[in-house]
């Protein structure tokens, strides 16, 4: 009985992983490059107002 309810948290943990890395897939990968874009024009921003020190 025990081996049952450990195999099926394994199940459930490897379906959660599956969920995780299709979010990641859907939503995370197609923002990529505007989150690079938006990271370079925020280091140019804080050099052009704080000058360099």
């Amino acid at each position: 009985m025990i081996e049952l309810v450990d195999a099926w948290r394994g199940v459930r943990s490897l379906g959660g992983l599956a969920i995780t890395i299709a979010v990641i897939l859907i939503y995370l990968l197609p923002e990529l490059p505007s989150l690079t874009t938006a990271s370079a024009v925020l280091f140019m921003v804080l050099f052009l107002v704080h000058e360099f020190s």
